[in-house]
Protein backbone atom coordinates (compact mmCIF):
# COMPACT_ATOMS: atom_id res chain seq x y z
CA UNK A 1 0.00 0.00 0.00
CA UNK A 2 1.29 3.24 -1.02
CA UNK A 3 1.47 6.56 0.97
CA UNK A 4 0.99 10.06 0.21
CA UNK A 5 0.98 13.38 1.79
CA UNK A 6 -0.30 16.21 0.05
CA UNK A 7 -0.07 20.37 1.21
CA UNK A 8 -2.87 22.48 0.71
CA UNK A 9 -4.54 25.79 1.62
CA UNK A 10 -7.53 25.74 4.47
CA UNK A 11 -9.58 26.73 1.45
CA UNK A 12 -8.70 23.70 -0.62
CA UNK A 13 -9.54 21.39 2.06
CA UNK A 14 -12.56 22.98 2.54
CA UNK A 15 -13.60 22.60 -1.65
CA UNK A 16 -11.99 19.13 -1.61
CA UNK A 17 -13.51 17.78 1.61
CA UNK A 18 -16.75 18.75 0.02
CA UNK A 19 -16.55 16.62 -3.17
CA UNK A 20 -17.93 12.90 -3.23
CA UNK A 21 -15.03 10.54 -1.88
CA UNK A 22 -13.91 9.61 -5.04
CA UNK A 23 -13.60 13.21 -6.76
CA UNK A 24 -11.50 14.02 -3.53
CA UNK A 25 -9.16 11.26 -3.83
CA UNK A 26 -8.52 11.69 -7.82
CA UNK A 27 -7.92 15.73 -6.77
CA UNK A 28 -5.55 15.29 -4.11
CA UNK A 29 -3.85 12.38 -6.47
CA UNK A 30 -3.15 14.70 -9.29
CA UNK A 31 -1.67 17.55 -7.36
CA UNK A 32 1.26 18.76 -8.49
CA UNK A 33 4.17 17.15 -7.30
CA UNK A 34 5.83 20.33 -5.61
CA UNK A 35 2.95 19.92 -2.90
CA UNK A 36 2.39 16.26 -2.87
CA UNK A 37 4.99 13.96 -0.99
CA UNK A 38 5.12 10.07 -2.71
CA UNK A 39 6.16 7.95 0.53
CA UNK A 40 6.06 4.91 -1.22
CA UNK A 41 5.51 1.85 1.13
CA UNK A 42 8.06 3.99 3.86
CA UNK A 43 5.09 5.57 4.97
CA UNK A 44 4.20 2.86 7.38
CA UNK A 45 8.25 2.66 8.93
CA UNK A 46 8.14 6.40 8.83
CA UNK A 47 5.32 6.39 11.17
CA UNK A 48 6.49 3.68 13.37
CA UNK A 49 9.89 5.07 13.93
CA UNK A 50 8.02 8.34 15.02
CA UNK A 51 5.56 6.74 17.31
CA UNK A 52 8.68 4.80 18.95
CA UNK A 53 10.50 8.29 19.57
CA UNK A 54 7.21 9.91 21.03
CA UNK A 55 6.70 12.64 18.53
CA UNK A 56 3.71 14.63 20.27
CA UNK A 57 1.98 14.68 16.23
CA UNK A 58 3.00 11.75 13.43
CA UNK A 59 2.76 13.95 10.61
CA UNK A 60 1.54 10.42 8.64
CA UNK A 61 -1.20 9.11 11.23
CA UNK A 62 -1.85 12.03 13.47
CA UNK A 63 -5.18 14.30 13.25
CA UNK A 64 -8.50 13.97 12.10
CA UNK A 65 -10.14 11.41 9.46
CA UNK A 66 -10.22 13.06 6.10
CA UNK A 67 -13.00 14.51 4.73
CA UNK A 68 -14.76 13.46 7.79
CA UNK A 69 -15.22 10.21 9.94
CA UNK A 70 -17.97 8.50 8.15
CA UNK A 71 -16.41 9.08 4.57
CA UNK A 72 -12.65 8.80 4.72
CA UNK A 73 -10.82 5.98 3.21
CA UNK A 74 -8.36 3.35 3.32
CA UNK A 75 -7.65 -0.15 4.22
CA UNK A 76 -5.15 -0.54 6.51
CA UNK A 77 -5.04 3.31 7.75
CA UNK A 78 -8.11 5.61 6.79
CA UNK A 79 -7.60 9.30 4.70
CA UNK A 80 -6.48 12.05 7.90
CA UNK A 81 -5.51 15.52 7.69
CA UNK A 82 -3.75 17.89 9.95
CA UNK A 83 -4.33 21.62 10.37
CA UNK A 84 -2.27 24.68 10.10
CA UNK A 85 -1.25 24.36 13.97
CA UNK A 86 -0.87 21.22 13.78
CA UNK A 87 1.38 20.99 11.04
CA UNK A 88 3.05 24.25 11.96
CA UNK A 89 4.11 21.98 15.95
CA UNK A 90 5.07 18.93 13.16
CA UNK A 91 7.67 20.97 11.05
CA UNK A 92 8.89 21.99 14.35
CA UNK A 93 9.23 18.75 15.79
CA UNK A 94 10.64 17.55 12.41
CA UNK A 95 13.24 20.18 12.70
CA UNK A 96 14.15 19.24 16.03
CA UNK A 97 14.41 15.73 15.53
CA UNK A 98 17.22 14.25 13.26
CA UNK A 99 17.35 11.16 11.84
CA UNK A 100 20.07 9.59 13.62
CA UNK A 101 17.76 9.52 16.44
CA UNK A 102 14.99 7.49 14.77
CA UNK A 103 17.40 5.19 13.15
CA UNK A 104 18.26 3.19 16.21
CA UNK A 105 14.30 1.85 15.85
CA UNK A 106 14.17 0.80 12.82
CA UNK A 107 16.05 -2.81 13.59
CA UNK A 108 12.17 -3.02 15.90
CA UNK A 109 10.25 -1.52 13.45
CA UNK A 110 11.58 -3.76 10.64
CA UNK A 111 10.66 -6.94 13.20
CA UNK A 112 7.59 -5.66 14.27
CA UNK A 113 6.68 -5.82 10.52
CA UNK A 114 6.19 -9.64 10.52
CA UNK A 115 4.80 -11.59 7.34
CA UNK A 116 5.66 -14.96 6.76
CA UNK A 117 8.81 -16.28 7.27
CA UNK A 118 10.51 -18.84 5.01
CA UNK A 119 13.30 -21.19 5.40
CA UNK A 120 15.86 -19.80 3.29
CA UNK A 121 18.65 -22.83 4.16
CA UNK A 122 18.90 -24.53 0.58
CA UNK A 123 20.30 -27.69 2.68
CA UNK A 124 17.39 -27.97 5.32
CA UNK A 125 15.05 -30.43 4.33
CA UNK A 126 12.42 -27.67 5.13
CA UNK A 127 14.12 -25.36 2.34
CA UNK A 128 11.64 -22.79 1.50
CA UNK A 129 8.76 -23.89 3.99
CA UNK A 130 7.28 -21.32 5.91
CA UNK A 131 8.39 -21.35 9.43
CA UNK A 132 6.40 -22.02 12.49
CA UNK A 133 5.32 -18.64 14.01
CA UNK A 134 6.76 -19.97 17.94
CA UNK A 135 9.95 -19.78 15.48
CA UNK A 136 9.83 -16.66 14.20
CA UNK A 137 11.06 -14.64 16.88
CA UNK A 138 14.24 -16.12 16.84
CA UNK A 139 14.93 -15.01 13.35
CA UNK A 140 17.23 -12.08 13.12
CA UNK A 141 17.31 -9.25 10.62
CA UNK A 142 20.44 -9.15 8.55
CA UNK A 143 22.47 -6.10 9.13
CA UNK A 144 22.86 -5.12 5.63
CA UNK A 145 18.85 -5.15 4.88
CA UNK A 146 18.59 -2.92 8.69
CA UNK A 147 21.22 -0.56 7.12
CA UNK A 148 19.70 -0.68 3.80
CA UNK A 149 16.17 -0.15 5.17
CA UNK A 150 17.53 2.70 6.92
CA UNK A 151 19.25 4.46 4.59
CA UNK A 152 15.95 4.45 2.39
CA UNK A 153 13.78 5.45 5.37
CA UNK A 154 16.04 8.01 6.33
CA UNK A 155 15.78 10.01 2.66
CA UNK A 156 12.66 9.70 2.60
CA UNK A 157 12.30 11.30 6.51
CA UNK A 158 14.66 14.09 4.76
CA UNK A 159 11.75 14.39 2.58
CA UNK A 160 9.00 14.49 4.86
CA UNK A 161 10.87 17.47 6.60
CA UNK A 162 11.22 19.59 3.84
CA UNK A 163 7.79 19.17 2.96
CA UNK A 164 6.36 20.44 6.50
CA UNK A 165 9.10 22.85 6.47
CA UNK A 166 7.12 24.53 3.19
CA UNK A 167 3.43 23.78 4.44
CA UNK A 168 4.47 25.16 7.51
CA UNK A 169 6.00 28.54 5.97
CA UNK A 170 2.85 29.20 3.61
CA UNK A 171 0.23 28.23 6.50
CA UNK A 172 -0.83 25.31 4.89
CA UNK A 173 -2.51 22.21 6.06
CA UNK A 174 -1.97 18.56 4.56
CA UNK A 175 -3.81 15.40 3.67
CA UNK A 176 -2.27 11.76 4.18
CA UNK A 177 -4.10 8.96 2.58
CA UNK A 178 -2.71 5.41 1.39
CA UNK A 179 -3.94 3.49 -1.23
Amino acid sequence: MLGDLARLSIDELEEIRRLRVADAYDRLADFDPVRRLDLDRDWRRLAALMDAAGFPINPITGGSLFPDERRAWGDEIRSRHLNVDEVAQGAEHLNRVSFDLLAPHMRSVLEAEGGQHVDLDPSSPDHLKAIALSEQGRIAIPDEVVHDATQVVGERYHRLVAFFDAAARHNQCTVFWAG
